[in-house]
């Protein structure tokens, strides 16, 4: 027998807010059951859909610089891979 989540249990499975669960459900991005009002997830379909969703790193450090510098972070990466200053004496590109 197929296993059968609940939104709970989804949040739970993939380590997210209960309410990004909601927020895909909404938006179509993830495979769901509407069983009256209520919404399940077939655990082998979440499966598929999560192997759909994987992303192919090339640069990992580019990554993290691209989340500090849109949390308005400073010593980012520039794009020769050296560190830029920041204004509190950082490291400064050679």
């Amino acid at each position: 027998m197929e296993e059968i989540l609940n939104a709970e249990q989804l949040a739970g499975y993939l380590k997210i807010p209960v309410s990004s669960v909601y927020a895909k459900v909404r938006s179509g991005d993830i495979p769901t059951i509407r069983i009256g009002r209520l919404y399940r997830f077939r655990k082998a379909d979440i499966d598929r859909w999560l192997e759909g969703q994987k992303v192919e790193i090339e640069d990992p450090s580019r990554i993290v610089d691209q989340i500090l510098y849109s949390m308005g972070k400073k010593g980012y990466h520039n794009e020769a891979g050296k560190t830029r200053s920041n204004r509190r004496g950082g490291a400064k590109c050679s």
